[in-house]
Parts: C-alpha cells; sequence; structure tokens
C-alpha cells in the first residue's frame, strides 16, 4: 500500500527496450571509434601509414593517408638503381592539384632547381652515383582540408598518393 511520501513510478517496457538498444549500437560505435584510433586511422599506425610503388616497381613512395591540417608530415620516395642511373639528375614532377593541398616546406637533398611545365611543377635533383638506392625525403605542410590526391613522377615511374586532411 503506496503512503503518500512515496513516488509513483510508471513502466514503459517498450520504451526501456528502445533504449537499451541505442544505449548497445553507441557501445559498439564507440568501440569502433576507438578500434579505429589505436589502428592509426587519426594520426600514425597501420591504417594511418600507406606506401604505394610504381607500376614497375622501381619507385616506391611512403606517406601518411591521415595527415592535420597546419601540422607537416614526411614523404619519402625511393628509386631503385636501374632508375636512378638514366643520368646525373632526377626530376620529381607533382601536379599542380596536388599541390594546392599542401606546400612543400622542406626537400632534401635539397633540390638543384624548380621548374613548371603546363599542370606540373618539377623538382630537380642530383643524384649520388655510389648509392644502390636514391632517397628523397620531403615534408609537407597540408593547407585545405578534405580529399587530396595525385601523382607523383619520379624519373619516369607513376605513383598514386591519397589523403584524407583532417581539421
Amino acid at each position: 500500500m503506496p503512503s503518500d511520501h512515496d513516488i509513483q513510478l510508471g513502466k514503459d517496457p517498450q520504451f526501456e527496450r528502445h533504449w537499451w538498444r541505442v544505449q548497445r549500437i553507441s557501445w559498439v560505435l564507440m568501440g569502433l571509434f576507438v578500434l579505429a584510433a589505436l589502428l592509426g586511422a587519426f594520426g600514425q599506425g597501420w591504417l594511418g601509414s600507406a606506401k604505394q610503388r610504381s607500376a614497375a616497381e622501381e619507385a616506391e613512395v611512403a606517406y601518411e593517408r591521415f595527415p592535420r591540417l597546419g601540422t607537416p608530415f614526411r614523404i619519402q620516395i625511393h628509386l631503385e638503381q636501374p632508375l636512378a642511373t638514366a643520368s646525373d639528375e632526377l626530376e620529381l614532377a607533382f601536379g599542380t592539384t596536388y599541390l594546392d593541398c599542401f606546400d612543400i616546406e622542406v626537400a632534401s637533398p635539397v633540390p638543384l632547381r624548380s621548374s613548371t611545365s603546363g599542370d606540373q611543377v618539377i623538382y630537380v635533383f642530383s643524384r649520388a652515383p655510389s648509392s644502390a638506392r636514391s632517397s628523397i625525403t620531403l615534408r609537407l605542410m597540408p593547407i585545405r582540408i578534405g580529399r587530396c590526391s595525385g601523382q607523383l613522377e619520379i624519373g619516369g615511374a607513376t605513383v598514386d598518393v591519397r589523403h584524407f586532411v583532417y581539421p
């Protein structure tokens, strides 16, 4: 028998089942979010880093898939000796649409010169004659949020690169 000081609560089993379903779906989504973060979907990690090779596998590009706006990241380019021995110079070309997303802050080694040709920006590097493998490291700064993709042409080899820039 209820007294005057008891609180009367109504029960709604249908609402409770609905609310439990919403909670479980939220738990699954939070778990997936944490798992994605642990795997590198929001920065460095297994999902966040990528390597692409050219069709003939003479060039390899290692880069971050998910850079952040205003935070520099590196692209490392490795070339096998047969491709690099064609001359004492090595050309690296970017499409201008790719460079609309990024500023090149630092290149190592320092390019000998740069130029534009049509819709490409071309950097010319000196090749070390004694090395079995040539490497170029670029530090890029994202300047636009969203999808950015393009092709890098390295000594005649083409490699596709895709990023998603987070805010």
